[in-house]
């Protein structure tokens, strides 16, 4: 509502400035279906998404434990050839270790690894969390 009252009223377009702070601000109240529509619309607005406003969605995504979204939302991003940062991989791997999807965790820790992000100890719990959800043993 704040980014249409900016445009009609004061004729001030949304940016991907605007757009990062709107979608972050849903997904932090966990409203995961507000921040995708607005990640929508600013993608038919021809707003460029970056790496923040994927992670925010990423994120939301992974906190309303709807795995399958944010995996889908993180192949979006690399198919349109932006470079995940420790945040986005992080905001994965807590994605599939919500319900213990090791094996998809694996790989998303490998392609960490693989893309020259150096894994943090947020990361490597993370990933210890998906074993332990699993019941997979060390």
């Amino acid at each position: 509502q704040f980014l249409y009252e900016m445009q009609s009223r004061y004729g001030v377009y949304p940016n991907t400035i605007s757009y990062s702070s709107v979608i972050s601000s849903c997904a932090k109240a966990g409203e995961v279906d507000e921040a995708t529509k607005m990640f929508t619309e600013m993608l038919e607005a021809d707003v460029q998404a970056d790496v923040i406003i994927y992670s925010s969605l990423i994120t939301a995504c992974a906190n309303a434990g709807n795995r399958q979204a944010a995996i889908d939302v993180f192949d979006a991003m690399l198919a349109g050839g932006l470079q995940p940062n420790q945040i986005t991989y992080t905001a994965v791997l807590k994605a599939c270790a919500n319900d213990g999807y090791v094996s998809k965790a694996e790989m998303i820790f490998d392609q960490m690894e693989e893309s020259g992000v150096v894994p943090d100890v947020v990361a490597f719990g993370t990933l210890l969390d998906a074993y332990a959800k699993a019941g997979d043993g060390f």
